[in-house]
């Protein structure tokens, strides 16, 4: 089955298996009862347009896809299920029926055991060539998650097994390679420019349905807080069609530049309600030579609790901030880099390297994004004045993403009262 989360309302757009293909139904909408009507008397048919902007809007659509599409694939997987037969001998009626069902069928099941693996035709998703000389495509590790086979079929029709080269679970990315030639690369745009109303466009697989394209806008940046099993968040919105099958697809903007994978949807009946999530194009560009290395992915750490300035304007306000971005430090683990700074409870984190820091998942991507070792200026309002840390990131732990799920619900250290204590659930763990 699909992934679901939040009472079966965010759906992984794809994912192994799971058969994207069905069911359901294709309904032609046409009623021959009805015809086009006739113009009244003297009154002038309507000319088709031929507003020069809305033919340049058209082009532009079509100049777009004819980039993207050679780069875009279809991905198929499978996995192996192992069931158990009645050895020779002992079986009843009935179980000699099946073992013989499944032997007409070419499953042997084993001597010994009794085992007999079956074939499971599971998963469809859609993945984007990123490296054309390396044969390397880009797509979501929940497409290929438990997979025993991939099989990649490209534009033009050809097919090919692939390789599972590297996977990220946290950040639900995977690679995969492909041995063959002639192949085409997507460009990575800057995600950083998007914006609330571009024009964008989705490409994939949706309901198996390979090369299909649908487009819409942008409906918002930087959405985090869903309960999309993905930890590093931060999506772009759009409204542009997605479904199941579109996962690992890339979205697009009008210079045919990715700026985002289609990832997930929220819906409540499993198809398209106008509320896709994609992966921003900056945190492609930051892991993709990391999974090209083969080596398992490393983030970089702080060790605080923070939440949102946005959601608790009141207790920042309080706290001499005025605008509405950066993050309020709720607790600070004292032994990891943070803590040995001297960022302190309280604290509202308000730039990383002289850059401002807008909320808790844009400075959750770009310390993660940082190598252990690596020093960053972390600055940050205390006492209504600023003050600028040189924190040491270090290796992020192996079981991080354990605590932040139990939500790290130790003793607050602050003393922001009764609004902070209401806050509470409202503070995740962060790098």
């Amino acid at each position: 089955m699909s992934r679901r989360s939040c009472r079966g309302r965010l759906f992984m757009t794809g994912a192994a298996g799971l058969l994207l293909v069905g069911p359901f139904v294709v309904i032609h909408l046409a009623n021959p009862a009805v015809h086009a009507a006739e113009p009244a008397p003297g009154q002038q048919p309507v000319e088709p347009s031929t507003s020069p902007a809305v033919l340049e809007l058209s082009r532009a659509f079509r100049r777009a896809a004819e980039v993207v599409q050679p780069a875009v694939v279809s991905i198929s997987t499978s996995q192996t299920r192992v069931i158990r037969l009645p050895l020779e001998g002992g079986e009843s009626e009935l179980e000699g029926r099946v073992l013989e069902w499944f032997r007409r069928r070419g499953l042997e099941p084993d001597d010994e055991t009794g085992e007999v693996q079956i074939p499971d035709n599971s998963g469809i998703g859609s993945g984007m060539i990123v490296d054309a000389a390396g044969g390397l495509i880009l797509t979501n590790h929940h497409v290929v998650e438990g997979a025993d086979e991939i099989a990649v079929r490209l534009y033009d029709g050809r097919a090919f097994p692939a390789e599972l080269i590297n996977a990220d679970h946290a950040s639900d990315m995977a690679l995969l390679r492909i041995e063959a030639d002639r192949l085409r690369e997507v460009a990575l745009g800057d995600s950083q420019e998007v914006q609330v109303g571009d024009f964008v466009l989705a490409f994939g697989s949706p309901l198996g349905f390979t090369q299909t394209i649908t487009h819409g806008i942008v409906s918002a940046v930087g959405r985090s807080g869903t309960t999309i099993p993905v930890h590093y968040q931060n999506f772009i919105q759009t409204d542009a069609a997605i479904n199941q099958g579109n996962s690992g697809g890339p979205l697009v903007n009008l210079r045919g530049e990715v700026i985002g994978m289609n990832t997930a949807i929220a819906t409540r009946t499993g198809f398209d309600a106008g509320i896709g999530f994609a992966i921003p194009a900056s945190r492609i560009q930051a892991l993709l030579p990391r999974l090209k290395s083969g080596e398992k992915i490393v983030r970089g750490y702080l060790g605080v609790v923070m939440q949102d300035v946005h959601l608790v304007r009141d207790r920042a306000i309080a706290l001499g901030w005025q605008e509405d971005r950066g993050v309020i430090v709720d607790r600070v683990q004292a032994d990891a880099p943070a803590g040995k700074a001297g960022v302190r409870p309280g604290d509202i984190i308000v730039e990383i390297d002289g850059k401002p820091v807008s909320t808790a998942a844009d400075l959750q991507d770009r310390v993660a994004a940082s190598e252990p070792g690596t020093t960053i200026l972390v600055g940050v309002l205390r006492e209504q004045k600023r003050k600028s840390l040189s924190v040491t990131v270090d290796r992020q732990p192996d079981d991080f993403l354990d605590l932040a799920r139990r939500g790290l619900r130790a003793p607050r250290q602050d003393e922001a009262g009764e609004e902070a204590d209401e806050a509470e659930n409202k503070a995740v763990p962060q790098p």
